[in-house]
């Protein structure tokens, strides 16, 4: 747990960080950004994999890395998160870009802490996911939201992601990550949502 504390810490405030970063550059400029995080992590990760030392990075993905994983390639979640996002970007206005990280990076945060000690309380887990994660992502993720989008857009979308999270995507034998999922979940639902003017 202690591992998982960490990791979602740097998940937390490096995706709050990011939507700061993106809320004030254009969306070329994100990307690129966010396509070099992608880049340096995919480097981060085989040299790690050969045992190649790089100072201070090296250290966060030894204190990182969930063991014993195997076949999962280490730090592959940031990969997907980077890889997610810069699409996003690049696909949806700012606005959708910026709530898309706050919902991937709260939502989740709180999914974990709450949902691993506390899950399967209100009813059997499932997918090693919980009723409890669930809602711990829609509600700590709606507030954000909501400071840029309506309350009701906050909550459909929210609501959607979290249902997203909930459910493992799988095509044949390989799971696609909920870093890759939620916010192309949620960036398409605030996309349609911002259409519908009475919301």
């Amino acid at each position: 747990m202690i591992i998982e504390l960490w990791r979602k810490s740097i998940h937390l405030f490096g995706g709050i960080g990011i939507a700061v970063l993106v809320y004030y550059v254009d969306n070329i400029t994100a990307f690129m950004l966010l396509f070099s995080g992608f880049i340096v992590m995919a480097i981060l990760s085989s040299a790690w994999l050969r045992g190649v030392h790089i100072p201070l990075l090296s250290s966060i993905m030894d204190k990182s890395v969930r063991m014993p994983h195997a076949g999962v390639r280490p730090g592959r979640g940031a990969m997907e998160f980077f890889l997610g996002f810069s699409i996003v970007t690049l696909a949806f206005p700012r606005d959708i870009a910026v709530a898309s990280l706050l919902i991937a990076s709260i939502g989740d945060t709180a999914s974990t802490i709450i949902g691993k000690p506390f899950g399967g309380r209100i009813c059997r887990r499932f997918n090693d996911k919980s009723i409890e994660g669930f809602m711990a992502f829609f509600i700590f993720s709606v507030a954000p939201v909501a400071l840029l989008f309506p309350l009701w857009t906050a909550v459909i979308s929210c609501l959607v992601s979290a249902a997203v999270e909930l459910h493992s995507v799988q095509i044949g034998n390989f799971v696609i990550d909920d870093n890759l999922t939620v916010p192309f979940a949620s960036a398409l639902t605030l996309s349609i949502l911002s259409t519908i003017t009475f919301i």
